[in-house]
């Protein structure tokens, strides 16, 4: 008869859950609490034991509703149905992975050590990292809403956080670049098309009521951006996730900053 420890079945547990959660957070581009995630994995620790003390009165459905119980834990109840389905999905690929390693060994998948569980875990996890490293980057980028105040007139539009965006004014306080248009509707006076080289932009703006010495040029080069200058305005204001910034400038580009549309400008 085999013994098997309380202590290292807890343990084992632990590990795998906690690898399981890991690699369902990355894969679902989720933030990522330590805390609260070692706290789900303990808890599917304790759970595994219960269920091998007792395996009679507990039958495959509460397992389903322990794996539940253990994402809500470690992600809390945010997109928490498809969480699920990814935890769910991820620990049968672990669970296929482990039993050809047990046939592969020529023994038993009950029979295999924790170095080796482990071992083979951190194999499969770093796969799953591999394969959806680019997803979970995309998903993992960070917008926000922004509303933008001039002389009465608003427009709002969604903006991203770029961390390689190093624009800024004399007083270096960064500069946010936006698409002409999502801002068209603040300058009704402005002849459409706007002028495409940069000077000429800044003097059509600047003769405008409001913006006299409001506008400048800021050197910016990109790839869609080959000029080099980007004309920009000072509006009455703009608001960020509650806090205005009235002071900033917006920069102004003709040509589309996302190929799907999900953000319309970049601070």
């Amino acid at each position: 008869m085999r013994i098997i420890y309380a202590d290292s079945l807890v343990l084992l547990n632990f590990a795998i859950d906690y690898l399981l959660l890991l690699a369902t957070g990355k894969i679902c581009a989720l933030p990522l609490n330590r805390i609260k995630m070692g706290l789900g994995a303990l808890l599917g620790g304790i759970l595994a034991l219960i269920c091998s003390l007792h395996p009679h009165l507990f039958p495959p459905l509460f397992k389903l509703g322990g794996g539940f119980i253990l994402v809500i834990t470690a992600f809390g109840t945010k997109g928490i149905l498809r969480s699920y389905i990814v935890f769910m999905g991820v620990s049968a690929f672990f669970g296929g992975c482990q039993y050809a390693a047990a046939q592969l060994s020529g023994g038993e998948l009950n029979a295999l050590s924790l170095k080796t569980l482990l071992f083979s875990f951190g194999i499969c996890y770093g796969l799953l990292s591999l394969v959806f490293k680019g997803r979970a980057r995309m998903g993992a980028r960070e917008s926000a809403e922004i509303r933008v105040s001039f002389r009465g007139r608003e427009v709002c539009f969604t903006a991203l956080r770029d961390t390689g965006n190093h624009l800024v004014d004399a007083s270096c306080r960064p500069v946010m670049i936006a698409e002409e248009d999502v801002l068209t509707p603040l300058f009704p006076e402005l002849e459409i098309p706007y002028p495409k080289d940069a000077p000429s932009m800044l003097f059509a703006m600047s003769s405008l009521p409001g913006l006299m010495g409001r506008c400048q040029l800021f050197p910016c080069i990109t790839a869609t951006n080959p000029e080099g200058i980007l004309p920009a305005f000072r509006p009455d204001s703009i608001e960020m996730k509650g806090a205005k910034l009235p002071h900033a400038y917006i920069a102004i580009v003709h040509t589309p900053l996302s190929s799907d549309g999900s953000f319309r400008a970049i601070f």
